[in-house]
């Protein structure tokens, strides 16, 4: 038996650069910033690195196999053995530190593609080289721009340099989607739609073979959550543990995966098959990113080392979940917003995350205080077979609380006052994880003022105001997703309202919480209200 296969990132030995190269770890950059002229040399190595992984049908370092990691068809990777119950973390302290060997094992194959690649160009022979030579998977900065650029979730093909000669040539877009190979969907044991759709999809148009992704719909959707993205990330830094950080970054990573996958289910939105949809790649990237600021921010980082299976760091060792929190000696990367070194957040950070870069409030000096009103959500995540949204409303549930033609129009609908979204393995029963957490509750919080002041076209949070608001128009729905609205029995809906104290001024400072206080009369006596 052959050695295994080691994950060291993107690493310069793979690589020769040409004149002028720059020196340490390159950056991950934003993938707007990406996509544009300015990185037209790695976009295009890019480009092509990933379709040559698409095109791999026997390596366990193609693209099917790499994404089969995540879920399907949940069989040993790399001499790794799962014992039959694939490596799911999902729910757990490893959530985080798990996905980042993988994030760098996609980033390392994507840097051996691409520098095999530069050196087939015989025109710009040094750009070619520098640009494989920094290469780095993109993310995408969804709390900042939330929808994606057309070259991500529109465009089919892209017209790029190609080798030998740097000719332009039009091209399949591997990041608008993958079609599944004869056999793959067959040998992975995919079932329901995902074994009648050739390829992956967003927001598709039906469950049937024929249906496309919907793209407008998929924008529309983005585009609505845009507001709640950014409020949440922000909220970020106010995590003081790891534990509480780690819960609340799923969180979001939950909503968008729900989100770009679409109530009828599209790949992304279902564990087992999202990690198959490239955009998998780009929205863990930013996850991953996150984590950066909050640990650069806080300097903490998990403390239980666990084996990051089934990513090996040598021949008998995985990767430690304690020991991989500083990226470029890892794995080689920063990101572009990120300087290594550095021991504070960048400018460029601050003005993107003010809430996650800026210092703490002061003990001492001018302070204000506001309430920061919050329905809790209260649930276990495997009770209705897949993945949900709590979507809670102020007013009457859209379309008579019956499933309208579209259910993404439940996502945007204008009195939506938020959403909780669960990321459930819809096949938990293959998953060791799922079926270890079953009955674990998870709970979350949906942010409401920016409901509740346009609701009442007015500045009061004062409780006298907000209780009875709340008490008349508070509603909620649970959406299953690919399957119209479910009952479920564990769900507990509370209200609650916290102290946040800034210091004066407070543009940019981090609040300081205070204890939530509860108020159960708003839901009690009602499915899925406060018991």
């Amino acid at each position: 038996m052959s050695g295994k296969f080691l994950i060291t990132g993107a690493t310069t030995r793979s690589v020769e650069p040409g004149a002028g190269a720059q020196s340490g770890p390159s950056p991950r950059l934003e993938i707007n910033k990406f996509v544009s002229d300015e990185n037209k040399w790695q976009f295009a190595l890019y480009v092509q690195a990933l379709n040559e992984m698409f095109k791999d049908t026997d390596s366990i370092r193609s693209f099917y196999e790499v994404s089969g990691i995540h879920g399907k068809p949940f069989r040993d990777w790399n001499q790794s053995p799962s014992r039959g119950r694939g490596y799911c973390v999902h729910g757990t302290d490893q959530f985080i530190p798990w996905h980042r060997p993988y994030i760098a094992l996609f980033e390392q194959l994507l840097y051996e593609h691409a520098a095999a690649i530069a050196e087939r160009y015989t025109t710009d022979v040094d750009e070619w080289k520098n640009a494989a030579a920094s290469l780095r998977q993109p993310y995408w900065d969804w709390a900042k721009q939330s929808v994606p650029p057309d070259r991500v979730i529109r465009d089919k093909t892209v017209t790029i340099p190609v080798p030998p000669n740097g000719d332009l040539q039009s091209v399949d877009n591997p990041f608008f989607q993958y079609t599944f190979k004869r056999g793959e969907r067959e040998n992975g044991e995919f079932i329901g739609t995902f074994s009648r759709w050739s390829k992956t999809l967003r927001h598709p148009t039906s469950t049937r073979e024929n249906a496309e992704s919907n793209v407008e719909s998929l924008r529309i959707a983005l585009q609505s959550l845009q507001e709640e993205l950014t409020e949440l990330t922000e909220k970020l830094a106010t995590r003081r543990t790891w534990p509480e950080f780690s819960s609340a970054l799923e969180n979001i990573h939950n909503k968008v995966h729900v989100r770009v996958g679409g109530a009828n289910g599209g790949h992304m939105s279902q564990v087992p098959y999202a990690a198959f949809d490239p955009i998998f790649y780009l929205h863990h990237a930013q996850v991953d990113r996150l984590a950066s600021l909050w640990n650069r921010q806080h300097k903490l980082w998990i403390t239980r080392a666990a084996d990051l299976n089934p990513f090996w760091s040598d021949q008998q060792t995985y990767w430690k979940s304690d020991s991989i929190s500083q990226t470029a000696s890892t794995f080689n990367y920063s990101y572009d917003d990120i300087p290594e070194g550095s021991t504070a957040p960048s400018q460029t950070a601050r003005s993107i995350k003010p809430a996650l870069d800026a210092p703490a409030a002061e003990a001492s000096g001018p302070r204000t205080t506001i309430t920061d009103w919050s329905v809790r959500v209260h649930c276990k995540r495997f009770e209705v077979g897949g993945s949900f949204s709590v979507l809670l409303f102020l007013g009457e549930v859209p379309n008579g609380s019956e499933v309208p033609a579209t259910p993404e129009e439940w996502y945007y609908a204008s009195n939506l006052a938020g959403s909780f979204d669960v990321f459930a393995n819809s096949e938990a029963n293959e998953c060791g994880n799922c079926r270890d957490r079953e009955d674990i509750p998870i709970e979350g919080h949906v942010y409401i003022n920016r409901a509740i002041l346009k609701q009442h076209n007015g500045n009061s949070l004062d409780p006298t105001t907000v209780v009875p608001l709340l008490e008349a128009k508070l509603n909620w729905v649970v959406l299953k997703v690919g399957g119209g609205i479910v009952e479920l029995p564990s769900l507990e809906v509370v209200v609650q309202a916290t102290p946040l104290t800034f210091p004066v001024p407070s543009e940019g400072a981090i609040p300081s919480a205070g204890e939530p206080v509860s108020y159960p009369e708003v839901t009690r006596g009602r499915s899925g209200g406060s018991r």
